[in-house]
């Protein structure tokens, strides 16, 4: 039964990115064109502010990974996959960042795959690495609690992932 709860929500999260992205794409195809008179390019707007987001996740997954990190290592202890899956997610950051600042034209891509990270990840965290105890049962609030954060973080990343797919800025930057 708490197993469940959780898969619920990921389908809430999901149905709510969705709808964002929908709504996003039907907003952007009815846009009336700017009089620029030319795509404008570099760190600027609202792409300065997904910069600044990107290394701030970097630096908040250092400091998780930090704190984390057992004082004795012992190989056969579960804890070792999850930081062992917060490495990868901050390899994944980095790299993302640098190619972000070396105006690479992959980093949409690589940001689009963060998203949808950003997304799937915490539901299969809570489903795959903790114990069955009955928390999301006697505590319902934890549950409503994990819902809307799950939804709240769908609209975040479909709002990022629709603005990396059709701003004229982004494309104009991310050129190398």
């Amino acid at each position: 039964m708490g197993a469940t709860r959780p898969l619920l929500g990921l389908v809430l999260a999901v149905v709510v990115a969705l709808s964002v992205y929908v709504l996003g794409h039907l907003l952007a195809r009815h846009r009336v064109p700017s009089l620029a008179t030319g795509p404008r390019e570099g760190f600027a707007g609202w792409l300065l502010l997904l910069a600044a987001g990107q290394w701030l996740t970097v630096l908040l997954l250092l400091a998780a990974l930090i704190r984390r990190m057992p004082l004795m290592a012992d190989a056969d202890h579960p804890q070792q996959l999850r930081l062992f899956g917060h490495l990868l997610l901050l390899a994944l950051a980095l790299s993302s960042a640098i190619l972000m600042t070396r105006k690479s034209r992959l980093y949409p891509r690589l940001l689009r795959l963060e998203l949808v990270l950003l997304v799937v990840v915490p539901p299969i965290d809570a489903l795959w690495l903790t114990e069955e105890n009955g928390a999301y049962v006697t505590e319902p609030k934890l549950w409503i609690a994990f819902a809307v954060r799950l939804a709240a973080t769908g609209m975040f990343a479909a709002a990022w992932y629709l603005y990396s797919e059709h701003s004229r800025r982004v494309r104009a930057t991310f050129v190398r």
